[in-house]
C-alpha cells in the first residue's frame, strides 16, 4: 500500500473537490436528491469555501499513488471539536485511507478532549467507520439541508 498523509494546501483544491463529489455520489445518491447534493457541494467545495477552510481549519489529504484520494477536514471550535469529514474516493475503498487520516486527525486533539462527528442516518458505510474507530451515537437529531429534511447521527470519541 502506497499512502501518503499530509497536510492540504490550496494546491490540493481540484482534488478535494473531485473526492467530495465523486464520495458524495455513491454514499448519499439514496440518500439525498441529486439537486441537494449539488447545492451543497457547490456552497461548501467551491474554492472561495475551500480557499477559506484551508486558511482556518486543519485539513490533511491521503496520497494513493501518488494521487490525492482522501481527505479530512477538522474544525475546532470554542464549542467542539468537530470532524467535519473524511470522504475517501469510492475507487480507493477499503485502502486504509481512512483509518490513515483518523489517526492523523486524532494526533490533532489534546488530552480529555472529545471529537464529534455528524452523520446521515443510512450512512451505514461511514457509521460502522466511525464505531470501528471508537466513536459511540450520541444523540439523532432532524436539520434541513436546501428544503431536505434529514435525520443526523451525533457520534463522538473521547481521548484517552
Amino acid at each position: 500500500m502506497h499512502h501518503v498523509i499530509r497536510k492540504a494546501g490550496t494546491k490540493d483544491i481540484p482534488a478535494i473537490q473531485m473526492v467530495a463529489e465523486a464520495s458524495w455520489a455513491e454514499t448519499y445518491e439514496t440518500l439525498i436528491p441529486s439537486g441537494v447534493q449539488r447545492k451543497f457541494l457547490d456552497m461548501a467545495y467551491s474554492s472561495a469555501a475551500l480557499s477559506d477552510k484551508l486558511a482556518s481549519d486543519v485539513f490533511f489529504a491521503a496520497e494513493y499513488d501518488g494521487d490525492t484520494a482522501a481527505f479530512a477536514h477538522f474544525h475546532q471550535s470554542r464549542q467542539e471539536s468537530e470532524l467535519a469529514a473524511i470522504y475517501v474516493h469510492p475507487s480507493c475503498y477499503s485502502k486504509g485511507l481512512g483509518t490513515a487520516l483518523m489517526e492523523k486527525v486524532k494526533e490533532e486533539v489534546r488530552e480529555k478532549e472529545t471529537i464529534v462527528v455528524y452523520l446521515e442516518v443510512g450512512n451505514d458505510r461511514a457509521e460502522r467507520f466511525y464505531r470501528k474507530m471508537g466513536f459511540c451515537e450520541v444523540s439523532v437529531f432532524t436539520e434541513t439541508l436546501f428544503g431536505h429534511t434529514l435525520q443526523t447521527k451525533k457520534m463522538e470519541w473521547q481521548y484517552g
